[in-house]
């Protein structure tokens, strides 16, 4: 399957020159390759290409369509205990940020040059991607609000691919909390295809949820997160998504100096026929360098859940920790789950534990809850709730995030046969 252009990428960009001839390059690269297919191992058990026929998703989205008045404030739940930056069909339309130190940007195409880790998606953000965000936090600042970027997308995006690429960098000691959701303002279908590069200096600290979006039921997201972190940089990142067409995350994580730290914690609960797919790989490139993946699912009705997590560990390197775990409850026999967490380690001086579960609700514990006058839904609600809920109890989140997001968890729970 091929994606169009309704116009050249002449007519579509401003670019010039080497920048043009870039953008061209890729957009070549793309026509050859296509959409990636099952044949490749990262995508064995995630069919985009018939995944974008079903949904209709046929043609580039490259022109910014921002009308004010389809995004009021009011409709988006705007927090002013939060910076906001709303991406609306192509560009910023909303932003908040004033904080001494720190910077924000639009990013103009021509400044995306920089690609590691090639694939067919990543050729296709940089050919057709539209704008993006730059954030800088300056050397020892600390963000005294939460940055919430919330991508919304509408009518006009119909049937169409969005591509956003982002720069979010981090100076020493700086410390700051990203959240992102994604709002369709329709029921039509689309697709949003992000790459966002994550740059911390030494002792940098990140925090960067998945927080809670609507009608994300007829939307296909496919994200790459490249990151890169610099000594005795933290990383975060917790996920609770439910229900949609598609969401895809590519991590990519390059722990480069000593004691650098990713954690990514994550729920999914899906249902209908969902589709989620998470991959990981985690590059350890210094001594003493921890990583933790640790993600929990419960997958009903005909919907699938993918999580694949590698660890890499390099020779010569000491003092390793990398953990990565992945647990699910299947509810329904026409659900499907593909877990594989991996680890490759070329060093002796490692802690490094892998391990994945499929299973089903604890039919005694089942009973006992209906045997003390609870409904069945009710009792099969409060076992998943224990089941997940460790997760969220276990993040360094401040209280009000953490009841949040325990809100968020028994809404996804209540609706989950729905």
């Amino acid at each position: 399957m091929m994606l169009h252009l309704e116009k050249s990428l002449q007519d579509l960009f401003e670019d010039v020159g080497e920048a043009m001839k870039l953008r061209s390059s890729y957009w070549e690269k793309f026509q050859q390759s296509g959409l990636p297919s099952k044949k490749e191992e990262n995508w064995k058990y995630t069919d985009i290409r018939s995944l974008y026929k079903k949904y209709g998703i046929d043609k580039l989205q490259a022109e910014c369509n921002c009308q004010e008045e389809f995004c009021s404030l009011v409709k988006l739940n705007l927090d002013d205990s939060n910076y906001n930056i709303i991406v609306y069909d192509g560009s910023i339309m909303h932003d908040d940020v004033a904080q001494k130190g720190v910077k924000l940007s639009a990013i103009t195409p021509k400044l995306s040059e920089n690609v590691t880790n090639e694939s067919e998606l990543v050729s296709l953000n940089q050919a057709a991607s539209v704008s993006g965000i730059s954030l800088e936090v300056m050397d020892d600042v600390v963000l005294d609000k939460p940055v919430v970027i919330s991508y919304v997308q509408d009518a006009y995006n119909h049937r169409s691919v969005m591509n956003y690429r982002n720069s979010i960098h981090f100076g020493q000691n700086a410390k700051g909390m990203i959240y992102e959701r994604f709002i369709n303002l329709t029921e039509h279908n689309s697709a949003l295809n992000i790459r966002s590069d994550f740059d911390l200096e030494a002792g940098a600290s990140c925090q960067f949820d998945r927080d809670q979006g609507q009608n994300e039921t007829s939307l296909l997201l496919t994200y790459h997160c490249e990151i890169n972190l610099k000594e005795a940089a933290k990383f975060s990142s917790f996920h609770l998504v439910s229900n949609s067409a598609l969401t895809r995350y590519d991590f990519h994580v390059n722990l480069n100096g000593k004691e650098a730290l990713f954690d990514a914690d994550g729920i999914y609960i899906l249902s209908a026929k969902a589709h989620l797919d998470y991959h990981f790989y985690v590059n350890h490139l210094a001594s003493y360098t921890q990583s933790d993946v640790n993600f929990r699912g419960v997958v009903g009705g005909d919907a699938r859940a993918v999580f694949n997590a590698k660890a890499m560990v390099g020779e010569g390197l000491c003092g390793i920790k990398a953990m990565q775990n992945n647990r699910n409850l299947q509810l329904t026999k026409t659900s499907e789950i593909n877990t594989k967490p991996e680890l490759e380690i070329y060093s002796d001086d490692v802690v490094c534990s892998h391990g994945a579960t499929v299973g089903q609700l604890d039919k005694s514990a089942l009973f006992y809850l209906r045997s003390r006058g609870i409904d069945k839904k009710d009792a099969e609600r409060l076992l998943m709730e224990g089941f997940t809920k460790e997760v969220v109890l276990a993040l360094t989140r401040d209280q009000k995030k953490i009841e949040h997001y325990m809100e968020i968890l028994s809404e996804y729970l209540q609706n989950i046969g729905s």
